[in-house]
Parts: structure tokens; sequence; C-alpha cells
């Protein structure tokens, strides 16, 4: 049964359509069952799923032994290490499965999400398991170690969060990170009971040493020549660092910011740390004096962290806008994955005595990179800019128009193929552009301008796709095709319709109006195109679009069927998506 056209613009036409709209891709999904999806996708997960159904494994024993071998003072590191570092490890492992995955399919993630649920309960007896121990863990001697073990497990877990909200469908995102972030809050609130607690260090924190203030440029710190190679790398960061910081408050507020600013901003920086880490990590340990001279480099980091948090803080409306934006999220996560190797290395490699110093000086900054990624996890969403979507749909359009006259005009018999082609190549690009539309936050005044500059544009367009569709109008009803164009301009309608009402909801209020009034011209030279076939007849009988159009029943409404073999997959989406609204008319009529 074909879907009743009455029905389809009762549903446009109601209040709530913006909202039935939006709801697939904004509400979070359906609860997935608890269990795996026996063979769920065609690709083999098993290298996938190991590691981390093995790191929640590894975990869970750390929970278990925590209320009875951790409250006792003889709590020592091989403890730890048996514990968390193999959980730390398959985080690892886990993460690099990942990486070198494309994206997950609905299949895998359903395969995944049990796995991912599990840790949202997962923080809570650790947090509290330390509460009961912190007294016996401060007066041990790992406690400091404790520390870093939990540094490390919050970092992998959010490492871990990060890739697999990364890599999987849109829809499901959300659920993702909902399901990790009360596992990392809880991780995050361990970490803080032993932040600032003064007995949690092996040796009591030496004074700083005296040392010349860090110069502008690393040309001139007077270090013996054999110590180049370790420090010159450190030296260069920090002056690339200072760099970045100095030309954000100028540059990065603009909307003319592109990718050539930040890769000259952040990646000589991430170079640069890259660089220190080799270099660092070739070494046995440093000496005190090693240590002498490095500590004013390294205290440097201490401020560098908030000036950067501040400038993105500032420019995050101009970042979001510009087509740097899915750089500068990819930037700023490098340059943090960077900073933390860097600290963890130079941790491990000074003497206890310096360990924490090391340490509380690196932690400051990688706060402040922590929270400036922070700033774009969601918002910012790698995809070409709006305008290049809509510049994409208009070119598929005129190719689409241009092709009309010679094409359908020519061909005798016309067929249903060629109709089915032609329209395809407008509803994809449409069909992209609405994605695009739904990711992104309001337009300003000026990107409103342009959006107005190109729905003007397509009123030109219109009025020749309508006199191209006209021009073959003769043939295509010969061929017995009429049936197929009205269903196909229904499609291209009902795509324009939500392109319509995506664009008035996302520009100024005063500018709303002149929106919808200049597509509404747009829309109704569609209205034109599609009423060319309404009263055709298909071989001797009405054709299947003007027939009146039954009264719908309850099932009919929940289910709006459609015929698979009369309707193109290039157009089919926009009927399932519409089943979608009539159940949730259904649900509110209850």
């Amino acid at each position: 049964m074909k879907i009743p056209t009455v029905i389809i613009f009762a549903t446009i036409a109601s209040a709530g359509f913006f909202d039935f709209l939006l709801s697939p891709f904004m509400e979070a999904p359906e609860a997935l069952p608890e269990s795996k999806v026996p063979n769920g996708s065609a690709r083999n997960n098993d290298a996938t799923f190991a590691p981390v159904e093995k790191a929640l494994l590894e975990f869970k024993g750390a929970i278990s032994i925590f209320p009875s071998k951790i409250g006792s003072s003889n709590i020592d590191q091989a403890l730890l290490i048996a514990n968390f570092n193999p959980l730390h490890d398959r985080l690892r492992d886990c993460a690099e499965a990942i990486k070198r995955l494309d994206t997950f399919t609905d299949a895998d993630i359903q395969q995944l999400m049990p796995i991912i649920r599990s840790f949202e309960n997962l923080g809570n007896p650790v947090l509290d398991a330390l509460k009961k121990a912190k007294e016996a863990i401060v007066h041990s001697s790992a406690c400091g170690s404790i520390r870093q073990q939990i540094i490390d497990l919050n970092e992998g877990t959010k490492l871990l969060s990060r890739l697999l909200t990364d890599t999987s469908p849109r829809k499901y995102m959300q659920s993702v990170y909902e399901s990790f972030r009360p596992f990392t809050s809880d991780i995050s609130s361990s970490m803080e009971l032993f932040q600032y607690e003064q007995n949690c260090r092996d040796i009591p924190t030496q004074p700083a040493p005296q040392g010349k203030a860090l110069p502008e440029s690393g040309d001139s710190l007077a270090f013996a020549s054999d110590d180049s190679a370790l420090f010159a790398p450190i030296r260069k960061a920090l002056y690339e660092f200072k760099r970045a910081i100095s030309i954000f408050p100028s540059e990065i507020r603009s909307r003319n910011m592109d990718q050539a600013l930040l890769d000259a901003s952040f990646n000589p920086l991430h170079d640069r740390l890259k660089e220190c880490a080799e270099a660092i990590n070739r070494l046995d340990k440093f000496t005190d004096a090693d240590v002498q001279k490095l500590m004013p480099i390294i205290r440097s980091f201490e401020n560098l962290g908030n000036p950067v948090l501040d400038a993105l803080t500032k420019a995050k409306e101009a970042i979001l806008h510009s087509s740097a934006c899915g750089s500068i999220q990819k930037q700023v996560n490098d340059l943090n994955d960077g900073t933390k190797l860097l600290s963890r290395l130079l941790i491990d490699k000074s003497p206890g005595k310096y360990m924490q110093s090391v340490y509380d000086s690196f932690v400051r900054f990688t706060t402040g990179i922590s929270s400036s990624m922070e700033l774009f996890r969601f918002d910012c969403i790698p995809i070409p800019t709006p305008f290049e979507r809509v510049r994409k749909a208009l070119h598929e359009f005129e190719g689409v128009i241009s092709i009309f006259p010679s094409k359908l005009g020519d061909i005798r018999p016309m067929r249903h193929a060629p109709l089915d082609n032609l329209f395809g190549l407008v509803l994809e690009p449409l069909k992209e552009l609405i994605e695009g539309l739904i990711r992104l936050s309001d337009f300003s005044e000026n990107e409103t301008k342009e959006v107005l500059a190109i729905i003007r544009s397509l009123e030109k367009l219109g009025t020749s796709f309508l006199a191209a569709l006209t021009d073959s109008k003769e043939d295509i009803v010969k061929a017995g095709a009429s049936e197929t164009a009205a269903d196909e301009l229904m499609n291209i309608g009902s795509a324009s319709t939500w392109i319509a009402q995506l664009l008035t909801s996302k520009v100024p209020k005063e500018s709303k109006k002149t929106v919808s009034e200049t597509y509404g011209q747009f829309s109704d030279i569609l209205k034109k195109c599609r009423e060319l076939f309404k009263t055709e007849k298909t071989n001797g009988g009405t054709s299947e679009s003007t027939k009146p159009i039954p009264a719908a029943t309850e099932e009919d409404l929940f289910t709006l069927p459609i015929p698979d073999d009369k309707v193109h997959p290039n157009v089919r989406f926009t009927g399932k998506i519409m089943n979608m609204f009539a159940k949730k008319i259904l649900r509110l009529m209850s």
C-alpha cells in the first residue's frame, strides 16, 4: 500500500514536526540487550572485544582484593603492580585494536554495548575501597605509586571512551559517553584523594633548584654540551608552545581560522614533544645534576596550559563555525597525549626525591589541556562546512536539470531506471545536507546572509527544473513512468521541507520569517513539478498516485507500509523516517 499523501503532509504540517525530525538523531537509543549478539557482524571482532573483556576481568580482580588487602599498612608496590598494571595494559591493547578500525557497524556496537555498560558501576567500588584504605595507603611506601597507577587507569579509560565514541555510529555516541562518564568521574575522585596529601611522598619534595630563567627561545640555556641532545627538544617544545599561545588571542577569534593556522601552532609543538620523549626514552636515569638543570624547564610548564584553555574558550564559537574545528580537536588531543607521555617518562627517569615535583609541575598543565579537549568533545564533529554540503547539493541539482532535456526528451520508450538514477542524484546530497545541518549549532548573522543567497539561487534552479520536466512530460507519461516521477518528486519535496525546517530553526530569530518565505518560493515550484503528474493516465487506467486515498486505520498509520518493489532504494529512507514519526504520533495520542 502506498503512503497516503494526506498523512505525509499532515505530519509535516504538524506543530511538533521538527521535534519528530530531530528525535531519531538526538535521543539516546533504546536499551540494547545485555548480552552479546551472536554472529552480529561479518567482521571478526575477537581481536577488538577480547582486550575489553580482559580489562574488565582484571578490573574486577583489583576491586575484589581492595577491602581485604589494601587496608593493611603493609601494602606495597608489588600489590599495586599486580592489580593495576594488567588493567592498564589491557586498556592500552584495546585502544590500539580500536585505532586500527574504521568505524563500528550497528551489529558491532550491539555486541559491544553490554561490555561498555558494565563500566558504569565499576568506579564506585574502587573509590569506596580507596577511601577506607586512605590512611593505610598514605603511610605506606606505595602511596606515590598508587596515585600514578590510578592516573594511568584514568587516562587509559578516557582514551578508550574517546575511541569508542568516535568509532561508533552517531546514534550510539551519547550512550557510549554516558556509560563511561560515571566511571571516569569516580576514578577522578580517587585521584583527588591523594593529590594534595603531604604524607603521600616517598621523600618530601625538594626546594626548587636555583637555575636561570627560561629564555624566550631555546638557544642560550647554559647546559653542558653533552646535554644538548636531551634538553634541546624540551626547550624547543616550550618555545613553540609559547609561540602558539601568543597567536591565539589575535588570530583564533576570527572566522577565517583555517587548517594552516593550526598546523603552524600545534604541529611543531607536538613534534618537539615526540622528539623529547624519544630522547628521554633512550636514557637509563637522570642524575641529580641532570634534574637540577631540567627543573626550571619543567616548572615553566606549570602555567602554560591555562592561556591555551582561555584562548580556546573565548574562540570556541569561531572554531565551531570554522573549517578547522575537527582539526583543532585532533591537535589538542595529540598535544595532551604527548605531554602526558613526556610527564610519565620524566617522572620515571627522575630520582625519587624529584618525582613529586615533576608530577606537580605537569599536572597543572595537563589539567588545562584536558579541559581544552572537553570544550569540543561533542560540539565539534569533523564534517565539511554547511555551505560545502549546500553547494554540493546545488551542483548535483544543476547536473540533473542539465540532462533532462536531452535524456528524458529523447529516450523512447522511457523506462523507470533513468528516472530513478536522475532523481537519486538530487536526493542523496539533500540527505547529506540534512545530516550536516542537524549537527550544526546556530548560524550567525553573516552566515544567515550566505544561507539566504543560496536559497535565492534555488528559485532559479527550480524554475529550470520545472521547465525541463514540462518539456519531458509527454515522454514520461507515454513510458508509464509518471507514477515514478510523482513518487520521486514527493520525496524530494519532503527532504526540502526538512531542510527548510532546519534552516529556519538555526538562523537568528529576526531572520526566521525571511528564510521561511524565501524557501517557500522554491517549495511552490517543487509543488508545481509534482502536480504535472497528478492526473495522468497510465496504461489506460488511473495512476496509482491519483486514486482516491482510503481512510487510514490505526494499523495503517502505525506501519505505513512501503512497497519495496515500487520504491527505489535511494528514496526509501523517507518512508522509513515517516514510519518513525507515525509511531510517535500514536504514542502521543494514546
